[in-house]
C-alpha cells in the first residue's frame, strides 16, 4: 500500500494487486459488499494515520475508488469541512458527450444554484479526446449538494497541473470563463 498525502484534508492510496492478495480481498466484494468495503475503509484510514498522519477523527469523509487496470485500486480520500463543503479550489470534471454537461446545467439552472454568476471562478468547458472536460479553479468550498449534481453527471478526476496543461493545450475550449452561466443560456 502507498500513501500520497495531496494536501492536509486529502489523500491518495494506492493498494495493489499484491496488496488485495495479501488480505484476502475480491475485487468485486469492495465495490458490491458494504461491510468488506467498510472494514477495508477504516483499516485504511486506520494505516494512513500512522504513516502519513491522516486523522479523520470525526470528519466527514468523501471516498472515492477505481480500480486499477493492472489490479487493485486506488482510493482519494478527502476530510470534508463541518458546514458540508468540500474544502478545495480545483476541479476537472470529465463529461462523455456534451448532452452530459448541458444536462449537468439544466440540473443547477432548476436548483436555482445562484453561486456561479456572481462569484470569481474560472469555468471552462474543453473537448479534447472526443470527451468534455470541466475545469474549475478559484472555486473554494463548494457545497456539497452542488459537488454531488456534478458526480452524478460528470467523473471526478484527480487536478493536477499536468492534466489541466495537457487539455488547455491541446483541447479545444467550447466555452471560457463561466461554462456553467453559458450552458444555462443554451438550454
Amino acid at each position: 500500500m502507498k500513501f500520497e498525502k495531496l494536501n492536509e484534508s486529502k489523500i491518495k492510496i494506492i493498494f495493489t494487486s499484491k496488496d488485495v492478495i495479501l488480505n484476502s480481498i475480491s475485487t468485486n466484494d469492495v465495490f458490491t459488499d458494504v461491510s468488506i468495503s467498510q472494514q477495508l475503509l477504516q483499516y485504511i484510514l486506520f494505516r494512513a494515520e500512522k504513516e502519513i498522519g491522516f486523522k479523520t477523527d470525526d470528519c466527514k469523509l468523501l471516498v472515492e475508488a477505481s480500480k486499477r487496470s493492472e489490479g487493485g485500486f486506488v482510493f482519494i480520500i478527502t476530510k470534508l469541512s463541518e458546514f458540508g463543503t468540500m474544502d478545495c479550489s480545483n476541479f476537472i470534471y470529465k463529461f462523455e458527450n456534451f448532452e452530459n454537461f448541458l444536462t449537468l446545467c439544466t440540473y443547477i439552472k432548476n436548483m436555482n444554484f445562484s453561486n456561479f454568476e456572481n462569484t470569481p471562478v474560472n469555468i471552462t468547458l474543453s473537448l479534447y479526446n472526443n470527451a468534455y472536460y470541466l475545469s474549475i479553479s478559484n472555486y473554494f468550498q463548494m457545497p456539497l449538494n452542488l459537488l454531488n449534481a456534478f458526480n452524478e453527471f460528470g467523473e471526478f478526476l484527480i487536478y493536477s497541473p499536468q492534466l489541466d496543461g495537457l487539455i488547455s493545450e491541446y483541447g479545444k475550449i467550447i466555452f471560457e470563463n463561466n461554462a456553467i452561466s453559458k450552458g444555462i443560456k443554451i438550454i
